[in-house]
């Protein structure tokens, strides 16, 4: 970075997040977890009252779920 452009305080800030979110996730997919930001996005779905539920279709019964109207939120 050059010395005349200096970062603002917000972000020092979200970089410093971003570092612990990042060793907070390698230390939870070692555990067998998820990373922070997919139990982040998860976590906001259940408080939004979406349900959830996990699938494992191959791309035909995707696409045929998909063509009856349903879609998918968020992808983990």
């Amino acid at each position: 970075m050059p010395f005349w452009k200096r970062s603002s305080p917000e972000d020092e800030q979200r970089r410093s997040q971003a570092l612990q979110d990042a060793e907070a996730s390698q230390r939870s997919l070692e555990a067998g977890g998820l990373p922070i930001q997919a139990q982040r996005r998860l976590s906001e779905e259940v408080q939004a009252g979406h349900p959830l539920f996990t699938s494992d279709l191959s791309v035909k019964e995707f696409s045929l779920v998909r063509n009856q109207g349903y879609t998918a939120l968020s992808q983990v």
